[in-house]
């Protein structure tokens, strides 16, 4: 790190260890681990830094006027030693937050903290949209660097703390000469808080993200990640009952320069949620590690749902994120599995969301599932043409399938009929027949649930569209099961 401009002075550089947050440097000459002092060198080599830990830097001066200079965010900095492709943006500088003022939960700084489960957040939202205000902030990334991904990701630990669409800049300069690369929709009920990825090949110093338009009843984000390489390549896995009740097979297809592959899962008693999944490569608990393609995990509980992550890891790009198609589910001991359960959902409801979550339609949350309080957009052609709410099912490889399970959601959230289309492709899609749900009423809304037997078929995706509304209240979803008897 280089040194700040002086007279007659000394210089002290130190360093602490940890997660981050706005106590991780040290916070004046007296704090932290002294590495250096002089009053000539404008660099050094610090060798006493652990491998794979982040380590924060800050320099001091000295004046024999004016005495030791304070923290500033243009003499501190942070690195991760050793680490394969670290993360960029963490713990960097950030400045103009826009949600400072009217924070109720989270930190500006929470942006690019490390932890993608939180972030800057807001109770505030009415304010944010009355006066068109986003969040948004600049992150420095202290010199000029080559990027290749940046990736946004949705707060992970509130419900209603998330946002539609964020828009991307960055620039050499701080505060000229912005490019955008995109204004993007963000995942909202993707595994781990996943909101979008950009792939990209530009060299800059400043980064600047701006995102509008709130899920729920709040503003939030989570984390904002830059890379000089993108991420390693997910694997593709794939899970089944084993042979006895108290197994699951588990196998995966790797991509190309794996070098190594870590299994995560998570039991999961009830209803399950959008993090269900192990998020990361050192959540869950590992049952598998090494260079294979496949293993069988044992000693689970006769009916259990077990919920499988599978990442890989290569030198120079590191591990591989989160992804749908890594991730499966799989009950212990069935012979005839709810093919729906934990598979990835995506819903028009959840463009307007207020209560529920889109993937709860398929995790065992029998009252829950994607519902919305815009009862008046619900009424008007989405997506297969001409339908009405919608939700689409990717059940993570082709499945042959005869048999469906839909559950109303309680009173006011409910609809009268259902049609399913079917696609191994994501295209082309087959309709296979529409039918009547029962309407429950106050004094028993949950006897709602219809249970019907189609011709065979074999699909990947399945499209469920909802319509006729009892009344003008809301549009809902509550749990759908899949079998292949």
């Amino acid at each position: 790190m280089g040194s700040v401009g002086r007279t007659e002075s000394a210089v002290k550089t130190e360093k602490n260890g940890g997660p981050g947050n706005l106590y991780s440097w040290p916070t004046d000459h007296n704090d932290g681990v002294l590495l250096l002092d002089t009053k000539s060198a404008k660099s050094f080599v610090d060798k006493t830094a652990g491998a794979g830990k982040w380590w924060y830097y800050a320099v001091f001066v000295y004046n024999t006027n004016t005495g030791w200079s304070l923290i500033a965010q243009t003499a501190i900095d942070v690195w991760c030693a050793a680490c394969d492709n670290p993360n960029l943006a963490h713990d960097k500088p950030l400045s103009g937050s826009t949600v400072d003022a009217t924070v109720t939960y989270g930190r500006g700084n929470g942006a690019v903290d490390g932890q993608r489960e939180s972030g800057p957040s807001t109770t505030n939202g009415a304010k944010l949209k009355k006066y068109n205000y986003k969040i948004g902030f600049v992150v420095d990334l202290k010199k000029v660097r080559k990027i290749r991904q940046i990736i946004a990701w949705q707060s992970s630990g509130y419900t209603h703390f998330g946002m539609n669409y964020c828009q991307l800049w960055g620039s050499t300069q701080p505060n000229s000469g912005w490019r955008s690369h995109g204004n993007k929709e963000m995942y909202k009920d993707y595994p781990g808080g996943l909101g979008y990825i950009w792939n990209l090949d530009i060299d800059v110093r400043y980064v600047r993200l701006s995102c509008s338009q709130n899920i729920g009843y709040y503003y939030g984000f989570g984390e904002l990640e830059v890379y000089e390489s993108a991420q390693h390549g997910n694997p593709v896995l794939t899970t089944e009952p084993g042979s006895k009740a108290t197994e699951a097979k588990v196998s995966w297809k790797n991509s190309g320069g794996t070098e190594l592959v870590t299994v995560r899962r998570t039991s999961v008693n009830g209803g399950a949620g959008r993090d269900s999944y192990p998020p990361h490569h050192e959540k869950g608990t590992e049952v598998y590690r090494g260079t294979g393609t496949s293993f069988t995990d044992v000693d689970l509980t006769e009916g259990g749902w077990y919920y499988y992550s599978a990442f890989a890891y290569k030198k120079g790009t590191g591990w591989s994120l989160i992804n749908t198609d890594a991730c499966d589910a799989v009950q212990a001991g069935s012979s005839n599995q709810n093919y729906a359960r934990g598979s990835f959902v995506l819903s028009n409801m959840g463009r307007s969301l207020t209560y529920g979550e889109p993937h709860q339609l398929c995790n065992g949350n029998l009252d829950q599932g994607p519902a919305s309080a815009a009862w008046s957009r619900m009424q008007f052609g989405w997506r297969p043409s001409g339908t009405k709410a919608w939700v689409k099912i990717d059940l993570g490889k082709e499945r042959s399938i005869v048999r469906f399970k839909n559950r109303n959601k309680s009173l006011h959230w409910q609809h009268r009929r259902l049609r399913i289309y079917t696609s191994n492709t994501g295209s082309g899609w087959n309709r296979i027949g529409d039918w009547n749900m029962p309407y429950g009423s106050s004094k028993n809304p949950s006897n709602t649930v219809v249970e019907k037997t189609f011709g065979r078929r074999t699909a990947r995706y399945l499209y469920i569209v909802y319509w006729q509304a009892p009344g003008n209240y809301y549009y809902g979803a509550g749990e759908f099961e899949l079998f292949g008897k």
